[in-house]
């Protein structure tokens, strides 16, 4: 019970073009920490310093909040083995409705995975290979590992 209440709270919409941060805060949240509560003062100036409000976040906002969380990134592949062993993992997807979008894979069960942040208010189950056809592969997959600051 306490690990699909843990689930319930992986934030899974926006308020802009944060999708790269709400991935971000959602590893943070897998490792069971708190990150910015959506819609607070501090929120949008993690956004804003990202400049994600009006378009995609920049890289040097997320590494100034990757460094703050204490979250280092590893870079990975398109393999379903190496993400099983590697949660969390951040994948950049091609979609129809928001174009280029940052999600998370929080779990696995044989050839499906679940990703936070891809559909609006919940979670969502999808099978590996449709997810690999949705993938931007000139960005590897990236795992969130917290750092021995």
């Amino acid at each position: 019970m306490d690990s699909e209440k843990k689930l319930k709270n992986y934030q899974n919409k926006q308020l802009w073009c944060e999708c790269w941060l709400v991935s971000l805060w959602n590893a943070y949240r897998f490792f069971g920490k708190i990150p910015p509560t959506m819609g607070t003062p501090e929120y949008r100036k993690i956004c804003e310093d990202a400049c994600c409000i009006s378009g995609a976040c920049f890289n040097s906002g997320i590494e100034r909040e990757r460094k703050r969380l204490g979250i280092k990134f590893v870079p990975g592949q398109y393999k379903l083995s190496w993400i099983k062993n590697n949660l969390p993992v951040e994948l950049s997807l091609f979609t129809k409705h928001r174009g280029y979008h940052s999600v998370l894979v929080v779990k696995t069960w044989k050839n499906k995975i679940q990703l936070a942040n891809y559909t609006y208010g919940k979670l969502q189950w999808l099978p590996w290979s449709g997810v690999l056809e949705l993938c931007n592969k000139r960005e590897c997959p990236c795992s969130y590992q917290l750092s021995n600051r």
